[in-house]
Order: structure tokens, then sequence, then C-alpha cells
């Protein structure tokens, strides 16, 4: 089963990284994707950091259905790509973005689900001015579905998708899409949207109780 994530209707879900995500040098996302459309739009994303020094990181779609690991900081600062192949619709993907703080450095893996997956498209431009969110005490929020200001909403089905507390290199990602499961690494937050039926309310998180939050009621869908 996947969630079927609506655009027209503004479907998307929020959770609360708590002191499990707080004073991150890295973070990593992952998902299965299938979109309906063509249209610039967010997997997943956290941000972190204290008001004043904020980094936003997520995967992103862009209207050519590229993939995109997506940060900025919210007051300002420098924001940095990393593209990779172009998607179609009506196929499902596997999508990974790794982001490296201190090392500079963002990682985007893409396959269509049953093929070999290829290494990490890489991009250290403009990173280093980034610096780290370290100061946090508390990140400040996440959501499935859009970029965190409820713009820009997913159109499609997603499911298996997956937060870990720090940058991953490229065979621990290949891990997690050959072996599934876990792979070698536990994710911080692992929403598997796998219920039968119906429309959901909240999403389990299979790991720390990072439960999230339907919103505008997307429904569970065969995949």
């Amino acid at each position: 089963m996947a969630l079927d994530l609506e655009s027209g209707s503004n479907q998307y879900a929020t959770w609360t990284p708590g002191s499990t995500f707080a004073s991150l040098n890295g973070v990593t996302f992952s998902g299965l994707v299938r979109l309906e459309s063509l249209a610039f739009t967010c997997l997943a994303q956290v941000s972190m950091g204290t008001v004043a020094d904020t980094v936003r990181a997520g995967i992103v779609i862009n209207g050519s259905g590229q993939v995109i690991g997506r940060a900025h900081r919210l007051d300002g600062g420098v924001q940095s790509n990393c593209n990779s192949s172009t998607l179609s619709t009506g196929v499902t993907y596997f999508v990974a973005a790794s982001f490296d703080f201190l090392g500079s450095r963002i990682d985007v893996a893409v396959v269509e689900v049953g093929s070999p997956l290829p290494g990490f498209t890489t991009s250290t431009t403009g990173i280093a001015t980034w610096g780290s969110p370290t100061s946090a005490t508390d990140p400040l929020n996440g959501t499935i579905g859009n970029f965190g200001d409820a713009a820009d909403p997913f159109d499609g089905i997603v499911q298996d998708v997956r937060a870990y507390a720090r940058a991953m290199t490229a065979s621990e990602v290949q891990d997690v899409y050959y072996r599934g499961g876990t792979g070698g690494i536990p994710p911080r937050a692992w929403w598997k949207m796998d219920t039968t039926s119906g429309t959901a309310t909240t999403i389990a998180d299979t790991m720390n109780n990072h439960a999230a939050t339907a919103v505008n009621s997307p429904v569970y869908v065969g995949n």
C-alpha cells in the first residue's frame, strides 16, 4: 500500500522532529515515489536550527521531473541544489538525498524501482557557506508532501519514507535500496505507509514515535 497525495487538495503531512533530530551535522531522506503530474514539489523535509540560523533540507522534484537535494538558510543565506535524472509520471522510483553540512556536500540518488542503483550525483557548490545548525536545541518542523510552508504540494503516490539523522554514503543508500528493511543503518523516522485502505489521519513512524499528522484527508491506495 501507499499514500496518495493530491496536489489539487493540498494534501500533505506534518511531523515534529524533536530532540532526536536536534544539533545535526547532516541528514538523509529516502522514499518511493510515483508522480501523477510534473510540478515543483517536495517529498519530505526537515527544518533545523535557531530561528536566526535555520537550515531547511529536503528532497525536491522540479517541474521537469528532476530530483534535487535542496537546502537553504531561512534567513536568506545560500541555497544549493543537486540535480539528478528526469522522472516520468506513472513510474515508481527510489529517491534519496544526503546532506553533509560540515563536509559541504549534497548527494542525490534516483532509480526506477527494479533497476540497478547508480552512484550519487554530487554537488559541493556554495554549500561551504551554510555552516551547521548545531546550535539548535530543537528542530523546527518536518513535512511530507511539501517544503514546509504548505506550498508546492506533492501530486502522486509516496511510500516507505525514511529520515536519517546524518549524511549517508552511496554504499549505505544502496544498502537501503537493495536490502529494504532498515538496511545497515536504522532510520530515525520511518513512515512505511502500509495501511491497507482508508483515509489517513495519523501516519505511524515505526522507529521513534515521529508520527505524522495527515492534512486534508489523503487516502491509502494499492501500489
